[in-house]
């Protein structure tokens, strides 16, 4: 769930504090960050926790174009992320992340985009697939509002 609320937390700082001029050859935002997670997770399919360590890759980046375009990108993606179960010790091996972009015509725009976090068992353990649906909304002026719509939780693997 880590993932959830640091995607939340990046999108939510891209509000833009002033409107950007259509002829600004620079990004209005540009991050690229790489940074430690170290965190805990409740496994729904087995009723065990995980602890889980290693590092999460974010770039995220929002511009216009000389017609006054919003062009959004967004990738996330989990680097060397491991998780071992806290009760059985079954190691997991944690995917995170595909290339979100968005492109739209005018700055105000309205959308909905799917995020998924895959643990993956070794062996025929049971397999914990969480899908995270969020619905953005850009302003005319710039500002950027994220909520988080949905969670889907799937369990597949020996038990499913």
């Amino acid at each position: 769930m880590f993932f959830v609320f640091a995607i939340a937390m990046i999108l939510q700082g891209m509000a833009l504090p002033t409107p950007v001029r259509a002829d600004d050859p620079e990004p209005a935002f540009d991050q690229n960050l790489i940074f430690p997670i170290n965190f805990t997770d409740d496994n729904p399919c087995t009723g065990e926790t995980i602890a889980v360590s290693g590092d999460m890759h974010v770039r995220a980046k929002l511009s216009y174009d000389a017609n006054g375009g919003q062009h959004f990108q967004l990738a996330t993606n989990y680097q060397g992320v491991n998780g071992i179960g806290l009760t059985s010790g079954a190691e997991y091996h944690v995917v995170s992340g595909q290339p979100i972009i968005s492109n739209s015509i005018t700055p105000q725009e309205e959308e909905t985009l799917l995020l998924t976090q895959r643990y993956i068992s070794q062996g025929k353990g049971d397999n914990y697939l969480l899908d995270i649906r969020f619905h953005l909304v850009s302003t005319a002026n710039g500002d950027l509002k994220v909520t988080m719509d949905s969670f889907t939780i799937r369990c597949k693997g020996e038990a499913h």
